[in-house]
């Protein structure tokens, strides 16, 4: 597999005409600089992480009018409004990972919320890893 690495700077547009008389050759440039700029390849990071996509100053507004970013907020489906991430629809634990023992030390799994799909006939589970009085961390059973 050939990976692409590509440095995004700005750019100009450019063409250039060229004709001759006699022995003059003559060049006429026409020279634009571009308003947007798109990638044709894929944007992978860097080996040791370095690399940041976007800065402090700008913000991305949205991905594909599918994921959106509104004042350090997200929001799938929509533009978010009230709290740090929306989504427009269902939500959707995927059971096919193994459940992660529920500890407070790294890596931490405390908050966490975790589904887990029974077979037939048998109850399912909807679960949180949170600690009680004494510091002790368990899966908490909400179903």
């Amino acid at each position: 597999m050939l990976n692409k690495v590509l440095k995004i700077i700005p750019f100009a547009v450019f063409s250039i005409l060229g004709f001759s008389f006699g022995s003059f050759v003559f060049f006429k440039v026409f020279y634009a600089l571009a308003a947007s700029r798109t990638i044709d390849a894929d944007v992978l990071p860097s080996s040791n992480n370095s690399y940041g996509l976007g800065s402090a100053t700008y913000q991305w507004d949205s991905i594909n009018d599918v994921i959106y970013f509104n004042n350090n907020k997200t929001g799938f489906g929509l533009v978010p409004q009230g709290r740090e991430i929306e989504i427009n629809g269902g939500f959707r634990l995927n059971t096919s990972a193994t459940k992660p023992s529920c500890t407070g030390s790294p890596p931490a799994v405390q908050q966490f919320l975790w589904f887990t799909q029974s077979a037939s006939g048998t109850k399912d589970y909807f679960e949180f890893c949170g600690k009680n009085a004494s510091d002790t961390y368990s899966w908490r059973t909400i179903y």
